[in-house]
């Protein structure tokens, strides 16, 4: 879905299913993530890429994930963001941006 307001429109860029029941992850190519229960269609927390358009997404899925929680999206230039899901922040990537 896009939506628009004035000149400024806002699409979804990538959508992952995440590890739990009814979850998925939605990138857009604002910057803004939402992770979303589908089932109750509620919004359970959001994220701001602060350099553009999420360009993908994914879930930590091993066997530490249900004690740390981590979702990795990436940008249009390149850098990965890793968001801690149990403390909702950014984690440090010491700000370095694509490969070398």
């Amino acid at each position: 879905e896009i939506d628009c307001i004035g000149s400024n429109c806002i699409a979804v860029s990538c959508i992952e299913q995440s590890p739990a029941c009814d979850v998925v992850a939605v990138g857009f190519s604002s910057g803004d993530i939402l992770l979303l229960n589908i089932r109750s269609d509620l919004v359970l927390f959001s994220f701001q890429q602060i350099d553009g358009a999420v360009t993908s997404l994914s879930f930590r899925t091993d066997g530490a994930s249900e004690r740390y929680p981590y979702l990795v999206s990436s940008s249009e230039n390149g850098r990965i963001h890793t968001w801690n899901l149990g403390t909702l922040n950014e984690v440090d990537n010491n700000d370095e941006t694509g490969h070398k």
